[in-house]
């Protein structure tokens, strides 16, 4: 598969290392690693261009996160400093996308976006371990910036070509 091949709904079981606008605030980026096969496996930056809605919700249930409430869960050496008390830690800095992305087919937002401004527009949700996402937008990209997938291959054991 090379990274021309990939479709949204392909980008599961995944890294997803860091997420925010981009520094001009209209495109959202993500920072994902993957362990794909072949010289597909590394770090990529997904962006998901004009968008201009998104909603977000964590999926850690509340008594967790009554026990995770306390800042030394943001931070991993401190967490296991202190007895790695139960709760979720939210220091490992990195969220497990599965199921993952999944574009939203006859979206009632996507269509009210594109009469208002007159362009196709489009929703897609991702799931991961801990929150979800709807995110509106025009057109997403995909860009290799590394081939590192040390972090996702200690925990996703890479397919076989």
């Amino acid at each position: 598969m090379g990274i021309d091949d990939i479709k949204l709904e392909d980008i599961y079981d995944v890294a997803i290392l860091k997420h925010g606008f981009a520094d001009y605030v209209r495109d959202y980026q993500f920072e994902i690693e993957a362990n794909w096969i072949g010289d597909s496996a590394g770090r990529y930056i997904l962006t998901f261009k004009h968008c201009y809605d998104l909603t977000y919700k964590t999926l850690v249930k509340d008594d967790v996160l009554r026990k995770s409430w306390d800042d030394l869960f943001t931070d991993y050496q401190i967490w296991e400093k202190n007895n790695e008390p139960d709760g979720f830690v939210w220091g490992t800095n990195w969220s497990l996308a599965y199921p993952g992305f999944k574009v939203i087919r006859n979206s009632d937002k996507a269509t009210n976006w594109s009469d208002r401004l007159g362009k196709k527009i489009n929703e897609v949700k991702l799931e991961t371990n801990s929150f979800q996402m709807n995110l509106i937008y025009e057109t997403w990209t995909l860009e290799k910036i590394n081939d590192d997938n040390s972090l996702i291959n200690q925990v996703i054991m890479p397919l076989n070509e």
